[in-house]
């Protein structure tokens, strides 16, 4: 799938509201792709407050910006992870894998409620986050399309 693709399309967009989901969300916009940001709420500290995330986002170009509230659902999967003893490397948790299925998971019931069939994502190339987004949506929702536009 490619942005010619989805031109005239609704994308749901996983954005953390960073540089990187602002860029993506502006180019989609200006290629004719209209734009649901869906950020996560998963407890983390580098936003004083959530919603500047969505505001961001909105401001990119976003036609909706929306928190989704995957605290809860993080918190028991982390210590799922930590009773399976899941780490690798040298003791390193597998809490960011498991983060971007929680993640998935809290967006979809947002696509659904949409009719939105296509889950984007503003993970690079720079790390393993494009596999991880895309086989959590092909286990929990095979009949949603994942667009990666880093690789457009």
């Amino acid at each position: 799938m490619g942005i010619r693709d989805l031109s005239g399309v609704t994308v749901a967009l996983a954005a953390s509201g960073g540089l990187d989901s602002c860029t993506i969300t502006r180019w989609l916009v200006d290629n004719g792709v209209a734009v649901v940001a869906l950020t996560a709420d998963l407890g983390q500290p580098d936003e004083a407050n959530i919603e500047d995330a969505a505001t961001r986002m909105r401001a990119a170009g976003a036609s909706e910006a929306v928190i989704v509230d995957g605290r809860e659902a993080l918190a028991q999967a982390g210590l799922e992870v930590v009773q399976a003893q899941a780490g690798y490397e040298g003791g390193y948790w597998n809490t960011t894998g498991i983060a971007r299925y929680v993640t998935v998971a809290a967006m979809l019931p947002e696509l659904a409620v949409r009719n939105i069939g296509v889950l984007a994502h503003g993970a690079t190339g720079r790390g393993n986050d494009q596999v991880r987004f895309q086989l959590a949506a092909n286990m929990q929702a095979p009949n949603i399309d994942v667009y990666a536009p880093w690789r457009d």
